[in-house]
């Protein structure tokens, strides 16, 4: 759980990440949505036309000023390099110039399968959420997320593989499953699996 900070595990900040997760899960569990993510992002787009709000999609936008309305809230789906374009001179340079900067951190992917997948191995660690549920997390030390940290390739990565469709069938085509897996790796480094 403290993997989630994106630190290395022996940095003093990174316990509380693990320390907060941990308690939140004991104290109501792990929710998770039925119909996967897309299922929330619903949910809170039917909030928001309750309130008045709209949603416009597939609409290029390369000046905010110019192309959009004025709104007490604009709300993007865009990476924080596009928003910087979108935004022109209207974001203070310091503000800007921190935008600039941002790194992302982990990599991930989604398969479609026609069965549920099968060890041969068995791997590191093996994590149980519910009965019908498993979650495989590889990881040979500490010191892989320090040299993602540190923006190194690490030689053993942190990795999580979830079949959230064996206890969800929402979340595949129907007769078959998903498999969900991501890993730490530093920033804008191509990962081929």
């Amino acid at each position: 759980m403290a993997a989630h900070s994106f630190l290395p595990l022996e940095a003093l900040a990174s316990a509380s990440f693990g320390l907060v997760l941990g308690m939140a899960g004991h104290a109501v569990g792990w929710p998770l949505p039925r119909g996967g993510s897309q299922a929330i992002a619903e949910a809170l787009a039917g909030y928001l036309r309750e309130l008045g709000g709209t949603i416009e999609l597939d609409r290029r936008v390369s000046l905010i000023s110019k192309q959009l309305p004025r709104a007490r809230a604009v709300l993007l789906d865009v990476t924080p390099w596009q928003f910087v374009r979108m935004a022109g001179a209207r974001l203070p340079s310091s503000y800007r110039s921190r935008l600039e900067r941002f790194s992302t951190r982990p990599a991930f992917s989604k398969w479609i399968m026609r069965s549920p997948l099968r060890f041969h191995g068995r791997p590191k660690h093996v994590v149980g959420l519910e009965p019908s549920m498993w979650v495989e997390v590889w990881t040979k030390s500490p010191a892989g997320e320090r040299e993602v940290a540190q923006g190194k390739h690490p030689e053993h990565p942190f990795v999580l593989v979830a079949q959230q469709s064996l206890f969800d069938q929402t979340r595949a085509p129907n007769g078959q499953q998903t498999l969900w897996a991501y890993c730490h790796v530093p920033a804008r480094f191509n990962l081929s699996i």
